[in-house]
């Protein structure tokens, strides 16, 4: 009826409930207003390389056993720290499922690039209050590339002893209200203590810490395969 309802019997008297295009159009609006990256607003686990599955076989598992009890992780804060050792194995893929489905667990999400962070932070009190005044009614924050939250100490051109001691406020906050963070990295924990002050590390430590290797997420070539797939399958 282009309203955006359709008729709803199931609860025994009629009703309505949104059709199937407003409930589309509502999880990618929720994705928007969350800051997930467009590509994957329909990316799913089942996109992930099965090979990449394979090759990381406990820790797929415990990440599907997390996502599955993800309410736990609302219950105490506790958070998610994806690594590897190098670009390409899923990180980031693996953060936007689990935004999605805190999403859909009508959870209120941020997504942050942690190269976008650090010069709010140098930015002065204004831009640092901002941040704090962002995690208001946040249940579930994503950190993609924590690592990059700034460049290591001694490259830092007018870092200060205030912005560091901002960043570690942030975490604090985070960890006051409770806030779930899933962060992801190109090194181990350890290694962070030389871009993050050493209680924010300290926090993080308090993590499910994931390490994925090999290539999760379908390339250009691959890609190409399953077009040509398709275009066979139709003539």
């Amino acid at each position: 009826n282009r309203c955006g309802y359709v008729t709803d019997t199931s609860r025994g008297f009629p009703g309505l409930r949104d059709c199937r295009c407003m409930v589309r159009f509502s999880k990618l609006l929720r994705c928007l207003n969350a800051g997930i990256p467009q590509r994957y607003w329909e990316f799913r686990l089942d996109d992930i390389r099965p090979q990449f599955r394979k090759t990381n076989a406990d820790n797929w598992g415990l990440f599907g056993m997390w996502i599955a009890n993800i309410n736990i992780a609302f219950a105490d804060g506790s958070g998610l720290y994806l690594w590897s050792e190098g670009h390409g194995a899923g990180k980031t893929a693996l953060s936007a499922i689990v935004a999605k489905v805190a999403i859909r667990n009508r959870k209120h999400v941020k997504w942050y690039k942690g190269d976008t962070l650090w010069p709010r932070f140098m930015a002065g009190s204004e831009e640092i209050l901002g941040l704090y005044h962002e995690l208001d009614d946040i249940d579930l924050l994503v950190i993609d590339e924590l690592d990059k939250i700034h460049k290591a100490a001694e490259k830092i051109s007018g870092e200060t002893s205030f912005s560091r001691a901002a960043v570690n406020g942030w975490f604090n906050e985070i960890w006051d209200q409770k806030i779930v963070v899933v962060a992801t990295a190109n090194r181990p924990i350890d290694d962070l203590s030389v871009i993050l002050p050493s209680s924010a590390v300290d926090r993080v430590k308090g993590w499910v810490n994931m390490k994925f290797v090999g290539d999760g997420v379908p390339r250009g070539q691959e890609t190409l395969t399953e077009m040509v797939k398709s275009e066979a399958a139709r003539e």
